[in-house]
């Protein structure tokens, strides 16, 4: 071999080297990743509660909220989410999907199912198209944060399906008393006693704010009817300010007690002290 001849080959070796160096840089490293299984590079925090714009649709008139939770150390939904529906029953969520980019390459896959009661169970599939924390960053009302395809099922069997937007709140609203006919309020409870257990109490978890700028902070008191048969599982959701004692003692997570069960629209919002005859069980 000539040293002309091994000149010219070191040239054009040199020469792809540097070709292969160039398409190298422009290559990325590893298998693309799928915008489905991307986790969001923000913080999101969805907790909170939300409402179908507009109102329930067709089918589903006994809807009220959907109320998401979220670990606070993995940033992750919880299976204590839930549906709440007007007679006050509430779907704990059987299944929720993790927070993930949705494939169509915007927003935050939103899917859930849920348990089983007396029959009947709701799954829903979509998304979030606000991001952020939305505590903080959302205080529209009437702003679509969510949307998505909710379906019903009962036994088994498809009841019923509607695609459907979701507002947000950061505290449960609390529900207006509809008025009768002839104007006057729908009285203050059924009449009937109850027997319910108090299931939960969150903490400093619905403010009102007032005309004069104040703000105030109650908590919430969810009980859980238990007696007659009949009435059980429906929920009655309570606002306190402060350390709730009844006959002297205090409220706790699972004490018994007694009340009359209020009119449907005050299930959903009610203060503690307007429940009649609240009382520990004898």
């Amino acid at each position: 071999m000539t040293p002309s001849s091994i000149t010219h080959r070191t040239v054009l070796f040199s020469r792809l080297l540097t070709m292969l160096l160039i398409l190298a840089g422009l290559v990325p490293f590893g298998a693309p990743t799928r915008a489905s299984s991307m986790v969001p590079q923000c913080r999101f925090d969805p907790a909170g509660y939300f409402y179908i714009k507009g109102g329930s649709p067709q089918g589903f008139e006994e809807l009220d909220h959907i109320q998401l939770q979220v670990d606070q150390s993995s940033r992750r939904p919880t299976l204590e989410s839930h549906l709440d529906v007007k007679d006050g029953k509430s779907y704990r969520f059987a299944r929720l999907g993790e927070f993930r980019t949705h494939s169509s390459g915007a927003g935050i896959t939103f899917e859930f199912t849920t348990e089983i009661i007396a029959g009947v169970n709701y799954q829903f599939s979509g998304k979030f198209d606000a991001i952020g924390v939305l505590a903080e960053s959302e205080l529209d009302l009437e702003k679509v944060v969510a949307l998505g395809r909710l379906l019903k099922f009962k036994k088994g069997q498809k009841q019923g399906a509607a695609d459907v937007e979701l507002t947000y709140s950061k505290s449960p609203r609390r529900q207006t008393p509809k008025q009768s006919n002839d104007g006057s309020e729908p009285a203050a409870g059924t009449g009937r006693e109850v027997l319910a257990i108090l299931s939960r109490i969150e903490l400093k978890a619905y403010t009102d704010s007032l005309a004069d700028g104040t703000v105030l902070v109650s908590d919430v008191i969810r009980f859980e009817v238990v007696e007659p048969k009949e009435l059980k599982q429906i929920n009655v959701t309570a606002y306190y300010r402060g350390a709730p004692n009844v006959q002297g003692k205090r409220l706790q997570v699972g004490d018994l007690v007694r009340f009359e069960l209020p009119s449907e629209p005050q299930r959903h919002g009610i203060l503690l002290w307007d429940l009649k005859g609240l009382r520990f069980r004898e």
